[in-house]
Order: C-alpha cells, then structure tokens, then sequence
C-alpha cells in the first residue's frame, strides 16, 4: 500500500506476502497453507514490516505536526472600507467587509440585509430612543447599534463575542465618517450569551438590539438569558429583534422558549417603516421580520439563570460568543 508515496504497514499485505511461495495444490483447495517457513525468511519480513510501520508513523506525524501549525490568522481579511446606509433621513456609515470571511462562524463582517432593515426601524423611533441606555447584541459592523446613536439614546454599548469583530467595531467607533454621524457615546464590549461574568461587567440597560441573532437551536436560551437580565428593572424594558426566517423549527423554539422566560411577542410590519418597494439593501430571499419582545408583569420577579451557572455548561458557553 503506498501512503504520500512510501510503502505503509497494512498487515493483509504481508500475510500475502508470508503464503505467497504456498504450493499450487494447496491454492487451489481454497485454504491457507501451513508451510513453514525459515528462521530467516519470518525475520527479513518482519523487519520489513517494522520499517513500513516506521514510515507510515512519520508519515502521520508530519501530517499532525502540520495542522497543529496551521494559522487560521492567514485567511483573516480585515481590510475593512467604511460604507454608508441611507436609513430614512440621512445615512450612517460604518466599516465592513463587502463579503464574508472563509470561517463560517465569522459572519460579523459583513452588513446583512436585516441589519440594514433593523437599523431603519431604529431610525424610524429615534424619539423613542432619546435618554435611553441601548446595548446591541451579536452587533457585528454595528450598524443598529449605531443607527440609535444616531437617533439620541442616551448611551450606546455595541457587544459581540468575537475578537475579530471587536476590533472591528473599535476601530469603527474611532473612525471620522463614523464617529460625526453619533449624537451618543457609543463603546464595544465583550458578551457572552449566557454567562453570568460576561453580564455583570456590562449592567443592564433600557434597550436591546439583536439583528439575526437567533441563527442556532442551542444559543437561543442563552440569548434570552442574556436579555431577560439586561432589562431587569428598566422600566418598559424592550428587545428589538431582527429576525430572519430559515428553519421553522428553530422558529417555535424561539417563540416557545421566550414565552417560558415571560416574553409578550409582537411583530412590526416592514410597510410601517421601509419605502416601497423596499430598498436593494433590505431584500433577502428569506423572510425578514422585526419582533419585540417585553417581558410581562408576571416575570419581572423571577431569578435569574445563566447557562454558565450550571457545571455541566460552564465550559461552553464562550462557544455561544456573539
């Protein structure tokens, strides 16, 4: 057997090796012969089959010595641009990448369409947003995040759980096309979904933005963890979601596990905020929605649970990084 181009260990070789010199007669019945053979004829193939084993275990070494090399750092693009969005009323810019990155968790680069239709409908309440304290979750190039700096909140904080996209989102913040267009301050920090450290060192807030956060079956409790801890307390506490509609599983997931954590669901229609037809930038061939999502009287007094509480989950929850 050849492996990289040497020989390899591959023992069924050999035991055809061992009988090959095996009478015609007794080939013929079908069944192995009990030739034996010399001392040293089994001690030459042993030792052939000792150096095939040799090679083909540095074969594999250097193929685990290579991966435990690889540096994913060399695919990474961070050549962001800034660019602009017209949001109704004026536009905000922010840097992003024109298409995604190869990692396929790494999605915050790029400015999606319900990002965009997200960030309208913060346009569109800028007097509902004026004094208020937001904070943007999975907030990737930031754009609703920034669109409610933009309108007058009172103080903006853009998390993710990514380091990439943090520094993304640093670097925007200090960007001059950015930076004018805020009537805010605005800073970046890291979340965790579901982890009660990552919480704390952020407080809570009055407004949550989350534009396709609800992308994976597994992250969807530690996300309304997250929420449910972020707006104890504030009064008419309010979580506008961006949600994009791809598996109708995750989908009653959502709206079922929202309504254990005391959640009353409604939906915005896009005809009351995006022009029609609506902007290129807002289209998709899935089906984009803005969900808001309050918690009920009833639920203002219950504990909170964070994922990361639980040992068994602890480890686990920087997998939820958004």
């Amino acid at each position: 057997m050849e492996c990289f181009g040497i020989s390899c260990f591959d023992p069924a070789a050999d035991e055809a090796e061992l009988f090959a010199a095996a009478p015609e007669s007794k080939k013929k019945m079908g069944r192995k012969p009990r030739q034996r053979r010399s001392e040293a004829d089994v001690a030459a193939l042993r030792a052939a089959r000792a150096e095939r084993k040799t090679q083909s275990d540095d074969v594999a070494g250097r193929a685990a010595a290579d991966e435990d090399n690889f540096e994913p750092d060399l695919f990474l693009n961070e050549d962001y641009a800034a660019r602009s969005f017209e949001l109704g009323g004026g536009a905000q810019a922010c840097l992003c990448l024109e298409s995604a990155s190869t990692d396929h968790d790494l999605t915050g680069q790029v400015v999606w369409p319900v990002s965009v239709v997200l960030a309208r409908f913060v346009a569109s309440r800028g007097a509902a947003l004026a004094g208020k304290r937001v904070v943007e979750l999975g907030a990737g190039t930031g754009l609703a995040g920034l669109a409610a700096a933009r309108a007058g909140a009172a103080r903006v904080t853009l998390t993710d759980g990514s380091d990439v996209v943090l520094r993304l989102l640093a670097r925007s913040l200090a960007t001059p096309a950015v930076a004018r267009t805020l009537r805010a301050p605005a800073a970046s920090q890291k979340l965790l979904w579901g982890d009660r450290r990552s919480f704390e060192d952020l407080g809570g807030c009055d407004v949550v933005l989350g534009a396709d956060v609800v992308c994976w079956p597994r992250a969807v409790e530690p996300l309304l963890q997250t929420v449910r801890a972020l707006l104890r307390g504030a009064a008419g506490g309010v979580f506008f979601c961006g949600f994009v509609s791809r598996s109708q599983a995750t989908e009653r997931l959502f709206f079922a596990t929202s309504e254990k954590f005391g959640f009353a669901i409604r939906e915005h229609p896009l005809t009351d905020f995006l022009p029609d037809p609506a902007p290129e930038d807002c289209r998709s061939t899935l089906a984009l929605r803005v969900l808001e999502l309050r918690l009920r009287d009833d639920a203002e007094t219950a504990t909170d649970v964070f994922q990361s509480d639980d040992p068994r989950h602890a480890d686990a929850t920087g997998d939820l990084a958004c």
